[in-house]
C-alpha cells in the first residue's frame, strides 16, 4: 500500500561517502557495540560529523541501514511518519501495511488548522 502523502524518494537514499571521510574506527566500534540496543541518537553539535559517521557506518556494516533524512517540513507528523515508513520499507518491503492503512484513513486536516499540536502536549 502507498502513503497519500507524497514522498521524497531521495530523501531515503543513504549518502554517497565522500573520499575524503576519515573512518574513525574507535566511533565505529562503539556503534557496533550498541547495536543490541533498541535506539541509538547521535548527538553533537552542527559540523561534528555526525553524518559523515553515520555514513561511513552504513558503509562498513552488513546490516540492514535505513536511512532518512530530515527537514523543517518533517515537523508535520503525518509527512515525517509517511516517509519514517518509506525509509523502513525501502529494506523491509512488507514493513508498515498496516500502519499505511491507518494513516491514509485519517481524513485531512484542514487548511489553517495547526498539524503540529505537540507544543500542546506539555
Amino acid at each position: 500500500m502507498d502513503s497519500k502523502y507524497p514522498i521524497t524518494r531521495t530523501k531515503l537514499l543513504i549518502p554517497r561517502r565522500r573520499d575524503e571521510i576519515v573512518t574513525r574506527q574507535r566511533l565505529l566500534s562503539i556503534l557496533n557495540d550498541l547495536l543490541d540496543l533498541k535506539l541509538i541518537i547521535v548527538a553533537a553539535p552542527a559540523g561534528y560529523g555526525k553524518t559523515s559517521l553515520l555514513i561511513d557506518f552504513a558503509t562498513h556494516t552488513e546490516w540492514p541501514i535505513s536511512w532518512l533524512s530530515l527537514d523543517p517540513l518533517d515537523q508535520d507528523p503525518f509527512r515525517f511518519i509517511s516517509h519514517f515508513i518509506a525509509a523502513i520499507q525501502a529494506r523491509f518491503p512488507e514493513f508498515g501495511k498496516n500502519s499505511l492503512s491507518v494513516l491514509n484513513s485519517i481524513p485531512p486536516i484542514p487548511i489553517g488548522y495547526p498539524r503540529n499540536r505537540l507544543n500542546d502536549c506539555q
